[in-house]
């Protein structure tokens, strides 16, 4: 009986799970547990938030197709499966994922090739070789393999990048070039080996030349003699089809006609044959051209610099030349060009006297005064060395004045204004004089502008800066319209458009503009899926968070180019770049639409590693070695170890100076807006800049973020402790309470806005912070209170010219029984950084033996005007100005200014006179870390410092400086 129970049993519950697996197999069930397997790391977590996953949904082949769409879409799988299996809670959705692997190294070899850089150059300039020919080099051959470490490695893409190598090889004169390709995989990583090579070049062995005249066929096989044993390549071909094109025509073959054909005959060399048409030979004769040689004509014409020579050449070469005589001064220059003979073509040159430009007037210009049309005229503007090369008139300058003193009148109101130059020679004074004649026509003015409010209700300021009663100007209103259409597609109405009509009626003199705005918004786009491409070794939240477009926010174009920036600011991604995908066909009456966008990224290598050495004369020789992770936990943390080792100049017996700075950074704590910073830091300097030494350790935690409603404000901060050495300080008056140890424990709230429209360069725009820092009592032996803040705005001038200041203070105050704030808490003005012209620290207080003491309050005013010239360089003209006083040291002060001058103590109080001034020229020059600026200043208040011992000492005339960034 005990057996049949038991079998009973048994076959009953072999039925339930034979039934509980045939649900797990049918065409929609329900999942109650969902895993992935894959080769290599995924995102879990973003793959669930991409597909809309949960526990207890319903799967079925629509969820199954929809899931491998998105999957797909994100190319970071080479293939995606699912399978349904029973699990101990029902149903189990197990996704396999074949996942392509991450580039961990590109070894690339054979494109080595001997490199001895400008001395190889000179070597064979002089002895007159021709430079073997070289395959591309080995950067050319990675930036074409396109393949980079860390990033996916796919199929197409490397067989793409293959096929770019072979393609530039064959240019360069290697058609035969092969590639080899090993790829080894493992732990969704891939090593990728490539061999390249380059094989012979094929060569250009022999040359040919099919023409009818042997002159012209002599002077071709002539040009091309350098050709032979030079390897084939298209850009040689197409060099040196125009260069034969031009020594036909030098030669007189001005209709000729070539073309280049290779005819092979062995696998690695051929014959590069030429077919020409030379078609008849004409010579060159210029009569009459006193100042101006045959050859400078010639030149200037470019009559043989062209590719294809019709009959209207010689008439544009004739204007050319007239041009030439023109700017030179001789106005009245002619140049008539006679065909009639077949065999010579002459050019009748008449240069008549030179003549300089005389007056330039205005005539008819009743509403526009002379001055504002002189300021948009070039003909007669001063320009330097003007008494060198005085200003001419010529007839192509004349014209564009024409067009400028038109598109002036029409800003103005006076659309059909009608504008023409006279030109007259005054031969008594050899002048040329040139009267612009305007005649104005009625003016128009807005009588009415309606239509507008429609774009201001969607949320834009429409930048239409006229009024009713204001000159109509159509240049504007067009430019307007485009710029409110395109103000409204970035607010998500991607498909809007803006159409203006203008009516006018003429009132006497006066005609009445009535502008109407018509507004079509149409749908209104909103974020739908956020899809991220390419994010392998990082969570898709690093992404997203950045992104801050929520699933049904209205699409904002400006937001997204923004988001880009925030993404690739992460530092995890060497690019990225946003699309967006619109679902459905276009419906004007919806009234919103969904939005796909699509952010496809590059990863970066997570680990890096530097090196590297330095000397200047102040901190002696330094070498320093950093190593860093930025993909922690594959979140985008960065973890970093800098050290740096130095000799002090002065103090050559041993290592004097090093840093130690290990550093953890969260870009986004609790996937927030806040970030968080923390540094340990030990350090050892001695007096290379400050006039002390000192040796500290200390620990940082730092957080800030950025306020989301208030666009450029950045507030935090920082809590630190340390404990310090401050030794071999060498000012007398303080010593004992300048010299020691100290623990401090400090809190620094900030707040920083940034306007400017570039951190790098900027050219507009404000920039402030407020930073205080309290070290707080009983945790801190010198506990203090400390207060600064900047204030700098940049300011657009004429020509692209850019006037900037900057005000900078700085407050701190003792909160213990001594009011003397310690040297390394005292401020130290001077330098490149603060005020130019003076050493680095050398304003302010100074004692005896003419060391700076430092101050409690500092002051700094910087100004300079930024003058842009050519190639990314500028000229600055500066004029800097900074106070640093020592208030607070009462007794201290009376007593140390007392018999021993050795402890005398100058320019401590607060005055104009210890307020330094200096002023000098700069240079800049533009880079993508930032501008290098070098500087010299000099002392508007120059003096004589007095010393321990009736000795006095002169301040130098001025200091030069260089740094690398803004000094703003």
């Amino acid at each position: 009986m005990r057996w049949s129970v038991l079998l009973l049993l048994q076959v009953v519950a072999t039925s339930f799970g034979a039934r509980a697996d045939t649900s797990c197999f049918a065409p929609e069930v329900t999942v109650d547990e969902i895993e992935f397997e894959a080769n290599g790391w995924v995102d879990e977590v973003g793959l669930l938030e991409l597909a809309s996953w949960s526990e207890g949904m319903l799967w079925n082949e629509q969820q199954r197709v929809a899931a491998d769409d998105k999957f797909t879409a994100t190319k970071l799988f080479r293939k995606v499966s699912f399978a349904t299996r029973p699990s101990a809670r029902g149903c189990r959705l197990t996704v396999t994922l074949d996942r392509k692997p991450m580039v961990r190294s590109v070894d690339l070899r054979g494109t080595e090739v001997e490199r001895l850089g400008v001395a190889r150059g000179f070597w064979f300039w002089i002895t007159g070789q021709d430079e073997p020919v070289r395959p591309p080099s080995d950067r050319e051959t990675r930036r074409l393999l396109g393949v980079r470490v860390g990033s996916m490695l796919d199929d197409a893409a490397l067989r793409h990048g293959t096929e770019r190598i072979l393609e530039r090889y064959a240019a360069a004169g290697f058609p035969r070039a092969q590639v080899a390709t090993r790829v080894l995989e493992s732990a969704g990583a891939a090593d990728l080996s490539m061999r390249v090579r380059a094989r012979q070049p094929v060569v250009i062995r022999q040359l040919g030349a099919v023409c009818d005249d042997e002159e012209a066929a002599a002077l071709v096989l002539e040009e091309l003699t350098p050709l032979i044993g030079k390897p084939r390549t298209r850009s040689v071909e197409r060099k040196m089809r125009r260069q034969v094109l031009s020594r036909l025509r030098r030669a007189g073959f001005f209709s000729a006609r070539v073309r280049l054909d290779w005819v092979g005959f062995a696998s690695e060399a051929g014959e590069l044959r030429a077919t020409v048409d030379p078609g008849a030979k004409s010579a060159i004769e210029i009569v009459g051209n006193r100042s101006i040689s045959k050859d400078e004509l010639l030149s200037h014409s470019q009559v043989f610099d062209r590719l294809v020579f019709s009959a209207n050449s010689w008439a544009r070469a004739a204007k050319r030349m007239r041009q030439r005589y023109q700017v030179e001064g001789f106005y009245k220059a002619s140049v008539e060009v006679d065909t009639s003979n077949q065999d010579t073509v002459r050019l009748v040159v008449t240069e008549g006297p030179r003549l300089r430009l005389g007056d330039v007037e205005f005539v008819g210009n009743r509403s526009v005064d002379s001055a504002s049309i002189e300021v948009v005229v070039a003909t007669g503007r001063s320009r330097w060395l003007s008494w060198v090369k005085p200003p001419r008139a010529d007839d192509e300058t004349i014209g564009a004045d024409i067009e400028r003193i038109s598109r002036l009148y029409l800003t103005r109101g006076f659309e059909s204004a009608q504008i023409s130059a006279d030109v007259s020679i005054d031969d008594a004074r050899e002048k040329v004089n040139v009267v612009y004649s305007i005649e104005e026509g009625p003016r128009s003015m807005i009588r009415s502008a309606r239509g507008m409010d429609t774009a201001r209700k969607l949320g834009v300021a429409v930048p239409w800066n006229a009024s009713e009663g204001d000159p109509f100007d159509s240049v504007a209103l067009e430019a307007n319209r485009d710029r409110t259409e395109s103000l409204l597609q970035q607010r998500g109405y991607r498909d809007a458009s803006v159409e203006t009509e203008v009516a006018r009626s003429h009132v006497g003199e006066v005609v009445d503009v009535d502008i109407t705005w018509t507004t079509r918004e149409g749908p209104l786009y909103q974020v739908g899926k956020v899809v991220v491409q390419g994010n392998a070794d990082v969570r898709d939240i690093v992404v997203r968070r950045e992104l801050k477009l929520e699933p049904g926010r209205r699409l904002d174009s400006e937001e997204l180019l923004d988001a880009q920036q925030e993404i690739y600011n992460s530092g995890v991604f060497r690019n990225v770049s946003i699309t967006t995908r619109p679902l459905g066909e276009s419906d004007a009456s919806a009234a919103t639409r969904k939005t796909d966008i699509e952010v496809t990224v590059v990863p970066r290598a997570p680990g890096r590693f530097g090196y590297g050495v330095g000397y200047d004369t102040r901190r002696g020789l330094t070498a320093f070695a950093e190593t860093s992770y930025a993909n922690l936990n594959h979140r985008a943390q960065t973890i970093r170890l800098r050290g740096t080792i130095g000799v002090d100049s002065t103090q050559v017996a041993e290592p004097t100076q090093y840093l130690l700075n290990l550093g953890f950074d969260e870009p986004s704590v609790a996937d927030g807006s806040w970030e968080l910073h923390l540094n340990a830091l030990a350090e050892r300097n001695t007096r290379s800049i400050d006039q002390y030494s000192i040796e500290r350790f200390s620990l940082a935690l730092g957080a800030s973020r950025r306020l989301d409603f208030a666009d450029g404000v950045q507030v935090g901060a920082d809590v630190q402790t340390e404990r310090a050495n401050v030794f071999d300080v060498l000012p007398v008056p303080f010593r004992e309470r300048d010299q020691r140890d100290s623990w401090n424990t400090s809190v620094s709230p900030f707040l920083v806005y940034d306007g400017r429209d570039s951190a790098f360069n900027p050219r507009s725009g404000f920039f402030e912070s407020l930073r205080l820092r309290y070290a707080i009592p009983g945790i801190s032996n010198t506990p203090l209170f400390e207060l600064g803040a900047q204030h700098t705005q940049l300011i657009p001038l004429w020509w692209d010219w850019v006037f900037v200041y900057s005000l900078r203070a700085g407050w701190v105050r003792s909160l213990d029984r001594n009011p003397l704030v310690p040297i390394r808490q005292r401020f130290f003005v001077g330098g490149g950084e603060s005020v130019r012209g003076f050493a680095v620290n050398s304003i302010g207080p100074y004692d005896g033996n003419g060391n700076e003491i430092g101050g409690d309050l500092a002051i700094v005013v910087k100004s300079e005007v930024r003058i842009p010239l050519f190639w990314g360089l500028g000229l600055v003209v500066f004029l800097d100005g900074g106070g640093n006083y020592l208030l607070r040291c009462d007794g201290i002060c009376r007593d140390a200014d007392g018999s021993d001058s050795a402890n005398s103590i100058h320019d401590a109080a607060l005055s104009f006179d210890n307020f330094r001034r200096s002023a000098g020229l700069g240079l800049r020059y533009v880079t993508p870390v930032g501008p290098i600026s070098v500087d010299y200043g000099v002392k508007l208040d120059r003096r004589v410092r007095d010393l321990a011992g009736d000795a006095t000492e002169r301040e130098s005339l001025g200091a030069f400086s260089v740094s690398v960034g803004a000094r703003f």
